[in-house]
């Protein structure tokens, strides 16, 4: 079933400015028949929702070509029009008349309208406020969780430092120490799954792409040792603007995922090339087992790529939020190899303000 969120508690049918489609059915009045059969037919609906996205909140009906009438709001961080109904008082004309003697039950006061735009306002307000609250909480309490993490690390990398150890014992201590490095980017990766808000903030870090995955792939590379892959880094170096918050849970994601899926003793590869003066491409390949002709939307919440791998298929939803924060967008591309294995290549392309040295 579609989630809404709040829009799901909408009286009467609504559209998604952003991105309008056919309306959606209120919990009171259903869409009527006329506009499941109309729309999609020519771009006079097409039309209509565009002007109603381009004016302000102002509290005023917009009849459409048929006669309906469409009110904007803002409700749970989207622009929305309550649509597809006859206002009273009328706007007037003789669509509105004609669809007025329809048996629909879509006749409603302009006043019932506003009462249901500002009751659904605040209750999203509300959940706002409860959210924010919980946050408030779930912060503090993997603030303290953060404090162990960087103890660890901490201690580790002053063993390591320790010139009587020997090489296996070093390596191993090193090893926790990349663990350790390893938990900071999934504390990243659980405050954007508690706030998605995080996706929003600005790209104000100036940051070397490269250095971000080849970081990655020394934390992976010591901490992957149960699927025996090789990690394998290599390219340009350009520099991009990131939000540094998030961006290095795109290489967190994208590498772990290749591992996760990778075949017993294959290769993990990240490759960053320069696209052109603007543009770089950023690609994380492996070779990972041939199951299945068709895969489901795996950039979806909550999907996942198999059934028998552990994860709650976030991870890619949320490399995806992070992905359109810097306006670009991971593709995967799938290339098969035989008949029972076959190559996975997530890329994306990211603007960039200079090119390597």
């Amino acid at each position: 079933m579609k989630k809404e969120g709040i829009l799901g508690l909408s009286p009467y049918p609504w559209v998604d400015l952003k991105d309008p489609s056919c309306p959606n059915n209120g919990i009171h009045i259903a869409v009527p028949n006329f506009c499941k059969s109309h729309f999609g037919k020519g771009d006079a609906c097409k039309n209509h929702y565009e002007k109603l996205s381009k004016i302000g909140v102002n509290n005023e009906l917009v009849q459409c070509p048929y006669g309906f009438a469409s009110q904007k709001a803002f409700i749970d961080g989207r622009n929305i029009a309550i649509t597809s109904i006859i206002p009273w008082p009328r706007l007037g004309g003789k669509e509105e008349k004609l669809r007025s003697e329809s048996k629909d039950n879509h006749r409603i006061s302009s006043e019932n309208i506003l009462q249901a735009i500002n009751a659904l306002d605040t209750i999203s307000q509300e959940r706002s406020l409860l959210i924010a609250e919980e946050l408030k909480h779930y912060s503090s309490a993997l603030h303290e969780i953060r404090k162990i993490n960087r103890a660890i690390k901490h201690e580790a990398e002053r063993i390591v430092r320790f010139s009587g150890l020997n090489y296996d014992l070093k390596n191993r201590i090193t090893s926790i120490e990349k663990s350790s490095e390893l938990m900071t980017y999934q504390f990243e990766i659980l405050e954007l799954i508690a706030n998605e808000e995080l996706a929003t903030l600005d790209r104000k870090t100036k940051s070397e792409v490269y250095r971000i995955f080849d970081k990655c792939v020394r934390i992976f590379d010591q901490t992957a040792h149960n699927k025996d892959v090789r990690l394998n880094i290599g390219g340009s170096s350009p520099v991009a603007m990131v939000c540094d918050k998030t961006f290095p849970i795109i290489a967190t994601v994208l590498i772990e995922n290749t591992i996760k899926y990778s075949i017993h003793r294959g290769e993990v590869s990240v490759f960053i090339s320069i696209v052109n003066e603007r543009k770089a491409r950023i690609e994380v390949s492996n070779v990972t087992a041939r199951k299945h002709s068709e895969m489901p939307d795996i950039f979806s919440k909550g999907v996942r790529g198999t059934d028998d791998n552990t994860g709650h298929g976030f991870g890619l939803h949320l490399a995806q939020l992070v992905a359109r924060q810097h306006d670009t967008c991971v593709e995967l591309l799938r290339e098969p190899i035989d008949s029972s294995s076959e190559k996975f290549n997530f890329y994306f392309d990211l603007d960039i303000i200079s090119k390597s040295k």
